[in-house]
């Protein structure tokens, strides 16, 4: 690889960090040339699933220089995979909420510049919206999780000029989420929402998207 030239380097490192940062961290280890010359892709594309990776990786993208902040997915759930096998897990992690949130608000506004992909996944209420920082290269949002309503004041100063598509899973009234929604997400076009659980909800949807023409796209699912 230190005979390749650092132009061909860059389009492996491009196409190769391109699973949740597995492939970042391994190439760490090739060599000292491979290191350096894969800095600016191996944070290009990350995963992080429960509260101990999401601290660490607070941690450390805050510690890396910003120029080789480049995030541009991120997958992050704020739950282990051990609440899905052991119900009891929930508990501890429903004590540590405020944490993370905080921990997620840290990593996003340090990749805040270049993300561009962004899911999601909350059990919990969330205190915000859609996400707690304005992200102005956001193009694609998933979010799995109720919005907390006493909570959650509408705060112009969060926006997300760039975004095109959205797909929220929690349930609530049409009101309540165009209210919110679309003031963040001037340029919108895509909608999808997954888990209403009032068909009354889901009509009210359907008359809204007549209304709301600058959405080209809307797709209501109740279960």
């Amino acid at each position: 690889m230190d005979r390749c030239p650092p132009e061909i380097c860059s389009e492996i490192y491009a196409f190769a960090c391109l699973d949740g940062g597995r492939t970042g961290r391994s190439l760490s280890l090739v060599s000292k040339f491979t290191n350096e010359t894969s800095k600016p892709y191996k944070l290009q594309s990350i995963s992080l699933i429960g509260h101990a990776q999401i601290y660490a990786f607070a941690d450390l993208v805050e510690r890396t220089p910003e120029h080789l902040r480049r995030v541009k997915s991120i997958f992050v759930s704020a739950h282990s995979r051990e609440t899905a096998i052991l119900p009891r897990a929930v508990a501890p992690e429903y004590h540590r909420r405020s944490e993370v949130y905080a921990a997620l608000k840290r990593i996003l506004t340090a990749i805040a510049p270049c993300v561009e992909i962004a899911h999601v996944f909350l059990v919990f209420f969330r205190p915000f919206v859609l996400l707690p920082v304005s992200l102005p290269h956001l193009e694609e949002l998933v979010i799995h999780g109720a919005i907390e309503p006493s909570t959650t004041p509408f705060n112009p100063q969060i926006y997300f000029p760039s975004l095109k598509y959205l797909w929220l899973t929690s349930s609530g009234s049409p009101t309540f989420l165009l209210q919110k929604v679309l003031p963040v997400a001037p340029i919108l076009e895509q909608l999808r929402l997954s888990e209403i659980k009032s068909e009354i909800h889901a009509e009210d949807w359907k008359r809204q998207s007549s209304s709301t023409r600058r959405i080209r796209s809307y797709d209501v699912r109740t279960t």
